[in-house]
Parts: C-alpha cells; structure tokens; sequence
C-alpha cells in the first residue's frame, strides 16, 4: 500500500497492511543527525533560526519557510513515515530590537 492509502484504510476502518506511522515532532538535534546536516525543523534551535530569519527580513524568513519544509519532507521520507508533518513553530512578526 501506498502511505495515502495505509492512512485512507485506518481512517474508514479498513485493514492497512501496516499501522501508519506518523511521528508528530523532533528535536532540532535529532532530526540534525538522522539528515546528516542541520535541520530547520523542531524546537529550540529552529525557533530561534527562525526569529533571525524574520529579523533579517523577508526573503530570510521565506528561504527558511521552504527550507524548513523541504526538512520536515526528507526526514518523514527517510524515516518512512506514512504521515508528513509539514509546519513548526512559526514567529509571526520580527523580534523588537534589543533596547539601547
């Protein structure tokens, strides 16, 4: 079966040929060394990449964005899971600039 399939199957009470998988979050460190290179996914780190983005404008905020889900892409492709988490944590505005 195909992942869309396995997840259709569960969810009108099929049988699938396998429990879909889905794993619903990752460290930044995790998801790091399963990649091989830093990955824009997870918590801490990736918050804080993410608020330089912003800050350093919005073609460094989109560029992080797309990276970010390319990253969460490969990492449920490398890990065979059947359902894809495509977003994280997200800064909705630019950080203030620290006070002088």
């Amino acid at each position: 079966m195909t992942p869309a399939q396995r997840v259709a199957a569960a969810f009108e009470g099929g049988v699938p040929d396998r429990v879909p998988l889905y794993q619903a979050g990752f460290s930044s460190d995790v998801a790091s060394r399963i990649l091989g290179r830093e990955a824009m996914v997870g918590g801490g780190h990736a918050q804080f990449r993410e608020a330089c983005a912003v800050w350093e404008g919005e073609a460094a905020h989109r560029e992080f964005l797309e990276r970010s889900f390319a990253d969460a892409a490969e990492l449920c492709r490398r890990l065979e899971l059947d359902v894809i988490r495509t977003a994280y944590w997200a800064h909705a505005r630019a950080p203030d600039p620290p006070p002088r």
